[in-house]
């Protein structure tokens, strides 16, 4: 084991979550910015009007998929070969608050945004929001376990996604 001081990588003390990618490159979710590892460098990667980065994951696509404060997204290559953030919350209707996005989880097909209020399923093949699955009030945290969805509520208990709707 390894540690890095801030004074190394630069950036705030806080790392909320990271993800690895298909190359073996590492991905930190900070407090100020997205901060890629490749075992020699750091750099930063910037996710616009975000203090906290508190998700990440590597989708099947081989893309980190991010989500912060009110907004999610994708690391795209542009045209430098560096990693650029872009949002995805563009593909949610506009009646739909985004909240925190505190998980994202991935599957072979999908990726799931989970905020406390809302779960958005991104289907990586046609770059769409293909379902969104509203929590009821007292979800406290979502999972994906075996491509199966859980998520537990204070008065309820664990409750598993079947048939479209938490039993």
């Amino acid at each position: 084991i390894k540690n890095y001081d801030l004074k190394v990588y630069k950036a705030d003390e806080p790392n909320w979550s990271v993800t690895q990618d298909h190359r073996g490159v590492m991905y930190f979710g900070n407090s100020d910015v997205i901060l890629e590892y490749d075992g020699r460098n750091w750099q930063k990667i910037q996710m616009p009007g975000q203090k906290f980065i508190y998700s990440l994951i590597t989708g099947s696509d081989g893309k980190i998929y991010a989500g912060g404060v009110d907004d999610f997204g994708v690391l795209n290559t542009n045209s430098a070969g560096g990693k650029e953030y872009n949002s995805l919350k563009s593909l949610v209707d506009d009646s739909i608050q985004v909240n925190r996005v505190w998980k994202i989880y991935a599957d072979d097909s999908a990726v799931y945004f989970c905020t406390n209020t809302h779960i958005f399923q991104y289907t990586i093949a046609n770059k769409k929001i293909t379902k969104v699955i509203r929590l009821k009030s007292g979800n406290f945290w979502s999972f994906l376990i075996d491509g199966v969805l859980y998520t537990g509520y204070y008065s309820k208990g664990l409750l598993v996604y079947r048939d479209g709707k938490f039993e």
